[in-house]
């Protein structure tokens, strides 16, 4: 077995501080940010979200294809880590600045434009980072445990993203103010393990070279594994940011407990990190797609529990959907990425090149654009069922059609996603037996030992 020291699991893993928690942040928060704070219409917040993802239909696969090709003394994925340190640090301020131009135009362009140059920096980390966690090791359960303790920081910072914002924003008589120091002291806990990334992990050297093409983009999708993989993984987080975007809005104009929002997201993502090594342990017994499958199963039963709570309830019945709904996630967003690195090893047996890199920035290209899809239908839907602003920086009672559209969304969108999710995941073909079957193929063909007739099985099986 190819093993890989504690240290450098634990300083690689750190890095998925900035891809998780700053994802789950700017869901928790960003949306009801421009609309209560910078003021800006619904449509229009949800408009920046869904300019921003169109921009990464070009940064992040042209970002994998980049970092597939670059050649420099330090690899291919580690000089990104190095950049992101400064640049990581940077676009996250950026984005948190309560501009307060007299003209909504001035303030959105504002801020399209900061979370324009924050998808770029995103890009331009994550897309090398998530390609260098497949290629790390190439043993079945090594991957898996880097994974998870790659997940383990994701959840531990999304943990943080969850409890401490609100925390640091309401500590200042100037919301503005509170903003801004709470972007700063996130931007530094993104950047920095940025540093021990590029000091603290190797590259192995590779040869082959990706072309920049149309059939470059696409090619990833042309490998059935890697399409319901993609299905599984977006149906996932599709589901997981509908939650988190909706939450806020949930707590605040149905529940009427806004101050409690942090402690109801605390506890689904504690839930999370606690199933873990549960989830762990089960995809070696019922495989990577079967704990995948339950995770589903249980998402749902905890939105059903969610419909069924009312703002009269006591604090602690209202802690139970959050808690089920978060054991249930705990699979949802670690097995997609579990089973990436076993993924990337189809692409290669079928395109016989290693283009991690354009495998992970389809993925997060993918994902980010469903989930502006997602997002921007939210803010149109809350728009057109009369959600009403602040005016003068007083918060308005919202209308039933509000509150109504909140809690159907919140409830049905994920129930159609899921069951999605699920069919692609019971369909899916790679286990731990037939990844360990296609790399002895690969292995025996780089020996020049290659079977024809396991070769079809295997395209037949996987590709």
């Amino acid at each position: 077995m190819e093993k890989i020291s504690l240290k450098t699991k634990l300083l690689f893993g750190a890095g998925d501080m900035f891809g998780g928690g700053s994802v789950n942040l700017i869901n928790f928060f960003y949306l009801i940010f421009l609309t209560d704070v910078v003021n800006i219409r619904p449509v229009y917040a949800g408009l920046i979200f869904l300019i921003g993802e169109i921009w990464d239909a070009i940064s992040d696969p042209l970002m994998g294809i980049i970092s597939d090709n670059t050649r420099s003394k330090y690899g291919r994925r580690r000089p990104y880590f190095l950049a992101g340190v400064f640049f990581v640090f940077t676009s996250f301020v950026l984005l948190w600045i309560p501009v307060d131009f007299a003209e909504q135009s001035a303030r959105v362009m504002y801020m399209l434009a900061a979370y324009l140059f924050f998808n770029t920096v995103f890009s331009l980390v994550m897309v090398p980072y998530y390609a260098m966690a497949a290629e790390i090791t190439s043993d079945y359960n090594e991957r898996t445990i880097i994974s998870n303790i790659r997940l383990a920081f994701s959840m531990g910072s999304s943990i943080l993203c969850a409890l401490l914002p609100l925390v640091i924003v309401r500590s200042f008589d100037d919301i503005r103010m509170g903003y801004m120091c709470m972007s700063i002291s996130f931007g530094l806990l993104f950047s920095l393990p940025y540093i021990g990334v590029f000091f603290g992990t190797k590259e192995k050297p590779v040869t082959t070279r990706s072309q920049f093409s149309i059939k470059s983009f696409l090619q990833p999708f042309s490998i059935k594994s890697f399409r319901l993989l993609v299905i599984i993984y977006v149906t996932a987080f599709m589901t997981l940011d509908i939650i988190s975007i909706l939450v806020s809005y949930y707590m605040k104009y149905y529940m009427q407990r806004a101050g409690e929002t942090n402690l109801i997201l605390g506890a689904v993502i504690i839930s999370q990190i606690l199933c873990l090594p549960v989830y762990f342990k089960l995809s070696k017994k019922i495989g990577k797609n079967g704990a995948f499958c339950l995770g589903a199963a249980i998402i749902l039963t905890g939105l059903t529990a969610m419909s069924l709570v009312s703002p009269n309830m006591p604090m602690a019945v209202m802690f139970i959907p959050p808690v089920i709904i978060g054991m249930g996630m705990s699979a949802g967003v670690s097995m997609p990425w579990t089973m990436f690195g076993d993924v990337t090893d189809v692409g290669e047996f079928a395109t016989g090149a290693r283009n991690s890199g354009s495998f992970s920035g389809i993925m997060t290209f993918v994902r980010k654009v469903c989930s502006a899809v997602a997002i921007f239908l939210i803010s149109a839907l809350l728009d057109f069922s009369g959600y009403l602003r602040p005016v003068d920086g007083i918060e308005q009672i919202q209308p039933s059609s509000v509150i109504i559209s909140i809690r159907l969304i919140i409830i049905i969108a994920p129930l159609i996603l899921l069951t999605i999710g699920f069919t692609a995941a019971k369909r899916y073909p790679l286990t731990e037996q037939v990844q360990n079957r296609l790399r002895a193929f690969m292995d025996n063909k780089a020996k020049g030992e290659s079977c024809e007739e396991e070769e079809n099985v295997l395209k037949k099986l996987l590709v």
